[in-house]
């Protein structure tokens, strides 16, 4: 039998939309995982941003409970400082 090409008779297959080798398919694989990453570093972020703001809250009830801070007050300057700046 002659196969008329070096490659094979199987390398038509690296052409289709479908195979796994094709660089556009690569390509995509490799943008969906890298906008994965950062999604997944955006999460670990804000969750870290949250436990902070939660030991802080939780700091300023210990203050209040001893009488260190009004936390009235506390919650109205807290709220007041997060509007002025993300209004920015």
């Amino acid at each position: 039998m002659n196969k008329g090409s070096a490659k094979g008779g199987l390398a038509f297959l690296n052409k289709k939309n479908w195979h796994t080798a094709r660089i556009q398919n690569i390509e995509k694989v490799w943008l969906a995982e890298q906008k994965a990453k950062q999604e997944e570093q955006r999460m670990k972020e804000l969750q870290k941003k949250l436990e902070e703001e939660r030991a802080i809250e939780e700091l300023r009830r210990v203050q209040a409970a001893a009488g260190l801070i009004r936390y009235g007050h506390f919650l109205l300057v807290a709220v007041l400082t997060h509007f002025s700046n993300s209004s920015r």
